[in-house]
C-alpha cells in the first residue's frame, strides 16, 4: 500500500490535465477508480508515466494501453494515453482515445476537457469551445475549462469573451497564476495600463521570479509615467540579463522619469558602448537631453546616430524637436533673429519627415510645421516692429 501511495503522489505532482500554456497539478484518481483498480492496471499505469516522464511515447502508449485492458474504467489511463499520442502528432488516435473514455465512462468530465484541449493545440477553436462547454454543463466551477474557453475566444481575436471566461476562471480559482497574465497581455494590447497593473502587482509579489509577469508590470507603470513604481522592477531585470539592451534602456528611462539623469545618461550610453547601431538607445538620450535643454549633446548624439547608419523619421523628427525647443529659447531672450532661423530650420526638417512616408512621424510632423508657421509669422512680426 505504501508504494502505491508514493506513486500516487508523484502522479498528482507531475500530471493533470492542464489549460492552455499552464501547467498545474493534476487532480488524484476519485475514490470509486482507486478502488476498482487492480494492481496490474497500476504497474502498467506507473510503467507509462515514468516513459511519459522521460518523453519515450511510444513506450508510453503501450504500457497506459495494457492499463486500461486490465481496468476499462482507469480514467487517468486513458487521459495520459491520449496525451501520449498528442506529444506524437498523432491527433485522431488522441480524439479515438478521448471517445472511448466516454463509451467507458459516460459523461466524463475528463474526456470532454481533453477534448477541449486537444483541439486547442489543433487550432480548431471552435470545435474546442464546444467540448469546454459541455465540460462546464457537467461541472459549472470548472476553472480550468472557462480557462480553455478564455484562451479558444483570445486566439479567435474575441478579447471581450476571452476576458469573460478569464474572470470565470478567477472566479473558480483565484490563485491560478496564468490567468492574471493573459488577461494582462489583453488589456496591455488594448493600452489600459491600469488594469495590467491590477492584473500583475500581487502576482509579481507573490511570484519575484516570474520575469514575464516583472516585465509586463514595469512596461505598463512605464507608459504609465509612475516611474518610482517600475524601478525596481527593471533593476531587478536589469542585473539578471546584464547584456539585454532593452532593459538597459528601459532602466535608463525609469532612473530619467525619477529625474536622476546622471545614471540615465550612464545606462543610455553603456548601451550605445555595447551596440552602437541600437536606435532605441540614441533615441532615448538625445529626446532626455532636449528635455533637460542640454541641446550640444542631443545635436551630438544626433550626428553620431546617422553616422551609425540610423537614418529613420524617428532621429530626423527628433532633430526637428531640437531646432524647434533651441527657436524657443533664443526667442524668450529676446534672439529674434535667431530662433527665426532655428524655427526655419526646425520646419525644413519637419518637412523631410513627412515626405519620408511614415503616417505616424508624418502626422507628427505636420502638427509641427502647423505649429512652426505661427512661431515663424510672430517672430517675423515683432522683427518688422522693432525695424
Amino acid at each position: 500500500m505504501r508504494v502505491w501511495w508514493i506513486l500516487s503522489l508523484s502522479f498528482i505532482i507531475a500530471c493533470a490535465t492542464v489549460p492552455p500554456e499552464e501547467t498545474k497539478p493534476p487532480t488524484p484518481p476519485t475514490a470509486p477508480e482507486e478502488a476498482a483498480r487492480p494492481s496490474k492496471a497500476t504497474l502498467y499505469f506507473s510503467f507509462g508515466y515514468d516513459y511519459y516522464q522521460k518523453k519515450m511515447y511510444p513506450d508510453a502508449v503501450k504500457n497506459f494501453a495494457k492499463a486500461i485492458e486490465e481496468s476499462t474504467s482507469y480514467v487517468s489511463a486513458y487521459v495520459m494515453l491520449a496525451r501520449s499520442y498528442t506529444n506524437m502528432g498523432e491527433f485522431a488516435k488522441a480524439e479515438s482515445v478521448y471517445f472511448a473514455l466516454l463509451e467507458a465512462v459516460p459523461g466524463e468530465l475528463k474526456a470532454y476537457y481533453g477534448l477541449g484541449k486537444l483541439h486547442t493545440i489543433m487550432g480548431d477553436y471552435g470545435r474546442a469551445i464546444e467540448y469546454y462547454n459541455k465540460a462546464i454543463e457537467l461541472n459549472p466551477s470548472y476553472g480550468e475549462a472557462y480557462y480553455g474557453l478564455g484562451y479558444a475566444y483570445e486566439k479567435l481575436g474575441n478579447t471581450e469573451k476571452a476576458l469573460e471566461y478569464y474572470q470565470k476562471t478567477l472566479e473558480c480559482e483565484p490563485n491560478l497564476a496564468g490567468v492574471k497574465y493573459r488577461m494582462a497581455k489583453i488589456y496591455e494590447a488594448l493600452s489600459e495600463y491600469d488594469k495590467v497593473v491590477e492584473m500583475l502587482a500581487s502576482l509579481v509579489e507573490e511570484h519575484p521570479e516570474d520575469i514575464d509577469s516583472r516585465k509586463l508590470l514595469a512596461d505598463a507603470y512605464i507608459e504609465l509615467e509612475q516611474f518610482d513604481k517600475a524601478l525596481p522592477h527593471m533593476q531587478f531585470l536589469h542585473e539578471r540579463f546584464t547584456d539585454n539592451l532593452e532593459y538597459c534602456v528601459k532602466l535608463a528611462r525609469c532612473y530619467e522619469g525619477t529625474a536622476n539623469y546622471e545614471a540615465a545618461r550612464n545606462l543610455y550610453l553603456t548601451a550605445i558602448e555595447k551596440d552602437s547601431t541600437y536606435a532605441p538607445a540614441y533615441y532615448q538620450l538625445i529626446r532626455m537631453d532636449i528635455k533637460i535643454k542640454a541641446f550640444g549633446e542631443a545635436e551630438r548624439y544626433i550626428g553620431i546616430a546617422k553616422a551609425h547608419g540610423i537614418k529613420t523619421p524617428i532621429i530626423f523628427a527628433l532633430e526637428g524637436d531640437l531646432f524647434r525647443e533651441r527657436g524657443d529659447s533664443a526667442y524668450k531672450q529676446k534672439r529674434l533673429r535667431e530662433a527665426l532661423d532655428l524655427y526655419r530650420r526646425s520646419r525644413s526638417i519637419f518637412t523631410n519627415v513627412v515626405n519620408m512616408g511614415d503616417p505616424d512621424w508624418a502626422e507628427y510632423a505636420r502638427k509641427n510645421i502647423d505649429v512652426l508657421n505661427k512661431k515663424i509669422k510672430r517672430t517675423e512680426d515683432e522683427i518688422w516692429w522693432e525695424q
